[in-house]
This record gives structure tokens, sequence and C-alpha cells, in this order.
């Protein structure tokens, strides 16, 4: 199984868009596919990082880290954010802004296969 984290608007899920910033997205989905990309599971958290003053990639790094989330699907990524996800082993695959997770969810399948 792999878990795939995207960062999502107010309701998250596979109809809500890709967020434009991934450490300030109101929710994070988080999909869970299985060998053949079938969606297993599909959970929402609240971002911890939204309202952070600082750290917020940091926050959301260790969050999805937790979950045991290998691969991040965002449109975008600032250097530090993208450092802490490097660090703990987390794959980052761009894909576009607005974008529903369910149809970002297929570029992810394209870009790891």
């Amino acid at each position: 199984m792999t878990k795939i984290a995207f960062p999502t608007g107010d309701t998250g899920g596979l109809d809500d868009g890709v967020y434009p910033r991934f450490a300030r997205a109101l929710t994070l989905t988080i999909v869970e596919v299985d060998k053949d990309f079938n969606v297993v599971n599909v959970k929402v958290l609240k971002n911890p990082g939204t309202d952070a003053a600082r750290g917020a990639a940091v926050k959301v790094a260790e969050l999805l880290s937790s979950e045991g989330v290998s691969v991040v699907a965002t449109a975008s990524l600032g250097p530090h954010a993208s450092a802490v996800l490097q660090n703990l082993g987390v794959r980052v695959v761009q894909v576009e802004e607005g974008m529903a997770v369910r149809e970002a969810l297929k570029k992810v399948r394209e870009t790891l296969k």
C-alpha cells in the first residue's frame, strides 16, 4: 500500500481541489492506494500548519510522516518544506493547482510508474 498526501481546501477528499500552498492548505487529504493504484482509503486531516506563525512546513511534514505518507502531490513547495520532506524520504510529485484530487491521483500514478 502507498499513502499519497494532497494539500486541499475546506472539505478535503477526492473531489476537492489541490490547494496552491502546501504548508498552508486548510486540510490534507491522504489517499491510500494498493499496488494497482486502486483507492483503498481516503482520510482528511486538519492541517496543523494553517495558522502556524512559523514552522508550518515542519509541522505538516511531521504529521504526514507519522501517518505513513510516502508521496506528496502538490502544486508548489517551498525550499524549507522540500528539504524536510526529502530528509523524511517522502517523494514529491508536481500537480496542477485546483485540480481535483481524483484527477491529480492519475498524474501521480503516471509519474510513479
